[in-house]
């Protein structure tokens, strides 16, 4: 089948096979794309980068989002170890102070080290769950330091076992070997059983990136060893199921909140704050306003003045991490936020789930109404709109009102839309839409130019079609250089006599055939047939330099004689075939373009002085004998690439001035040599017009000697000079012109 029956095909379907592709572009994306794609689950494919940065993109683009208030982290930062150095800023002695304040003898030069005596966990978590605080959860692993502090964070930790929660962290095993498990020593535990341990681990994205928290993980026992080869039983106190920090805190708090309301919730696993086993999207509340962070030495050093002896923390949540970045580079990790340590993400992960901030992919059915909902619209504008360009201006704008659409769910319900699949679908068929379009407009185009051109010239056909927007002010009227061409066939009247009108009509359409064919090849129109004779111009249905036009018109007229004497060739064996003779007048100049006639019957022609000079030029070969004509302005821009000859300075029939006539004998770049006898014949002209006819007869006898002995036009100059040496010479003011008296 031909690429123009497939079109006239997708023609007759075009409704049918668009929806069909919206429609098997949609499935495509649900059994693909959606397999492909998970917001939750970030496996690093290339759909997932896209939904990856889309999603930072509406973080930034919401309304701020403030933090909540009921939950601090308390830094163990780079002024807790230079806690002297901060005492001194605040203009206050750290002797004194650490006097006053027995917790701040933990951070006195002489003591520095990490980590901290656990005495001084019990203490401060003492300090703030007495001060009024829901709860405080450490973000670092804790492990034996003195008897002493053991005993009192393991007392402290038993009496708050449902206000405390500590971490516990994977790691990798040794040489890269399977992950290894660091769990607090089991002497700080609880002997009651109650869970107070969560992983403070975060979920790193392919790209480096934390967007996620993991509440749950399943961990074989052979994994929890601490330590290569430690085999004590103890060290299998978890669970299987590890649950993060920040969701096994929101737990233990609203437990507690309800087993204070009287209910007894302490048991209670079936009460949970979010599916642990979903992951959560973050919903970073550092984008606009970051949860307060406190540094502990100054927790500890203003307890009394600044915190009104921990009334501040009454009600709150504690989170307390390690934020110095110089000696706990690992805790830091890159966030659509910013860089933020392991406690900020764990305390803002603890707050989305307090809080119900927390982000939510749409549903798969929520996906469905809306991809299906923009492949209609994409499909209504494909089908309705036909101009290309509004038509790409449509789909970006039906791709910008779909981003603001799921940009305002995301503000106003956290609820994020994927739009890998809002991308295939507005690309996919908006493509396809547009290129389907596309080519049945030039089939189309092509079917009416095919059939206009049938009926009009391809030029004209090339203009309507090409213009529909300005084509009255087009047809109506206007003036512009063209370059005009006439063909006649010599004694056509007299040849019609002898044959056949079907035998003539049957030879006159093969020559049409052959002249019209090299006219248009040459990007000329054909204006209209007048009998026998063709007229063609070039420069009338589009603007173009005037000399392209020269040059082609010039090119047509040299292959029109050479097809002609093919053609003849051809005829000697056909029977009923007559030997053609074709002159051609070739002029340019200023010309009326426009269409002409009855309202019923109307023709786009060319009207104007250039055009009848170029028609009396067609007729004036009859007179000199030469197959072509062409005026002086012709010769100037042609002259570079054509070889010419000079016919005369005439006047022709109806017109006052005269104007230089030529004959063109061949294309330069063909490499033709000129004829013997042209420079003589030129020598001969400039005596001639000199007056010099005595020099000039004989000039001419020799260049007619080189000419071969039978020249028309030599012959001609010879009895102009014969006529002016001996019988009358021209007047004074003669200067050569020649009048022509029959057209």
């Amino acid at each position: 089948m031909t690429i123009r029956r497939y079109l006239e095909f997708m023609h007759h379907r075009r409704v049918l096979l668009q929806t069909a592709f919206v429609v098997l572009l949609t499935a495509f994306y649900f059994w693909f794309v959606q397999s492909q794609e998970s917001l939750l689950e970030n496996r690093g494919t290339w759909i997932e980068n896209i939904e990856n940065y889309m999603m930072q993109v509406r973080l930034h683009n919401r309304a701020p989002l403030a933090a909540p208030t009921d939950v601090v982290v308390i830094a163990i930062d780079e002024g807790t170890f230079e806690a002297d150095a901060e005492i001194r800023k605040e203009k206050m002695d750290p002797v004194a102070l650490r006097a006053r304040i027995p917790e701040l003898a933990y951070f006195g030069n002489e003591s520095l080290r990490w980590p901290f005596d656990n005495g001084l966990w019990a203490q401060l978590t003492s300090r703030l769950l007495g001060a009024g605080a829901d709860f405080v959860a450490y973000d670092f692993v804790l492990d034996k330091s003195s008897p002493a502090g053991d005993q009192a964070c393991a007392t402290v930790f038993s009496n708050h076992a449902l206000q405390v929660a500590i971490a516990s962290d994977i790691g990798s095993g040794p040489e890269g070997k399977r992950e290894m498990m660091d769990v607090p020593d089991i002497d700080l535990l609880p002997k009651k059983g109650v869970d107070i341990v969560g992983l403070s681990n975060q979920q790193v994205d392919p790209d480096g990136m934390v967007r996620r928290i993991v509440h749950s993980r399943n961990i074989g026992p052979a994994t929890r060893l601490r330590y290569v080869g430690y085999n004590d039983n103890a060290s299998r106190i978890r669970t299987q199921n590890e649950y993060s920090l920040s969701w096994l805190a929101a737990k233990k708090l609203t437990i507690a909140k309800r087993t204070a309301e009287g209910k007894d919730l302490e048991n209670d696993d079936s009460f949970q704050p979010n599916d642990p086993n979903q992951p959560t999207l973050l919903n970073y509340y550092a984008l606009n306003d970051s949860i307060k962070t406190i540094s502990l030495w100054e927790v500890l050093a203003n307890w009394d003045t600044v915190y009104g002896h921990g009334e501040y923390f009454k009600g709150k949540t504690i989170f307390i991490g390690r934020t110095a970045g110089l000696r706990f580079r690992k805790q830091f990790f890159d966030t659509p936020a910013d860089f933020q340590p392991g406690v900020q993400i764990q305390a803002t992960a603890f707050a989305n789930l307090q809080h119900d901030d927390l982000l939510r992919p749409a549903s798969d059915f929520m996906v469905l109404i809306l991809v299906l909902g923009l492949g209609v619209l994409v499909l209504i504008v494909s089908l309705w709109m036909r101009a290309v360009l509004l038509k790409l201006v449509l789909f970006f704008a039906l791709g910008g009102i779909f981003f603001e659409a799921t940009q305002h769910i995301f503000n106003a319900y956290g609820v994020i839309t994927p739009v890998a699949g809002a991308a295939i679908i507005l690309l996919g068929c908006g493509a396809f839409g547009t290129l389907y379009d596309y080519l049945l407009e030039q089939y189309e185009r092509q079917r009416t130019l095919d059939t206009f051109e049938s009926m009009v010239s391809p030029g004209v056909a090339g203009l309507v079609l090409s213009h529909r927007g300005d084509l009255e002010k087009r047809l109506g009227g206007q003036r512009q250089e063209v370059v005009v061409l006439f063909g006649d066939i010599r004694n056509f009247t007299k040849m019609s006599e002898r044959l056949e009108p079907e035998t003539l009509v049957t030879q006159l359409n093969e020559y049409l055939e052959s002249m019209v064919g090299i006219i248009q090849d040459e990007g000329g129109t054909l204006q209209k047939y007048i009998g026998d004779a063709v007229m063609a111009a070039w420069g009338d249905v589009r603007v173009q330099p005037p000399a392209d036009g020269a040059h082609a018109a010039v090119q047509a007229a040299l292959r029109m004689q050479s097809a002609l004497t093919q053609l003849n060739v051809r005829w000697l064996s056909t029977p009923n075939r007559e030997q053609l003779k074709l002159g051609i007048g070739i002029n340019h100049g200023e010309a009326i373009v426009g269409k002409i006639g009855h309202p019923r019957r109307m023709e786009f022609s060319v009207l104007g002085d250039a055009v009848n000079l170029a028609a009396r030029l067609e007729s004036a070969t009859k007179h000199y004998r030469q197959p072509i004509l062409v005026g002086e302005s012709i010769y100037k821009m042609t002259k570079e690439r054509f070889l010419y000859r000079f016919v005369d300075k005439l006047v022709v029939q109806g017109k006052t001035t005269s104007v230089r006539v030529y004959t063109p004998l061949a294309n330069l770049g063909t490499g033709e040599l000129p004829p013997a006898g042209l420079v003589e014949y030129n020598v001969a002209l400039e005596k001639y017009y000199a007056r010099d006819f005595a020099g000039a007869t004989e000039a001419f006898q020799l260049a007619k000697t080189k000419f071969g002995g039978n020249d028309f036009l030599c012959d001609n100059f010879l009895a102009r000079c014969n006529y002016y040496h001996r019988y009358e010479p021209p007047p004074q003011d003669w200067d050569g012109t020649w009048q022509l008296t029959e057209k």
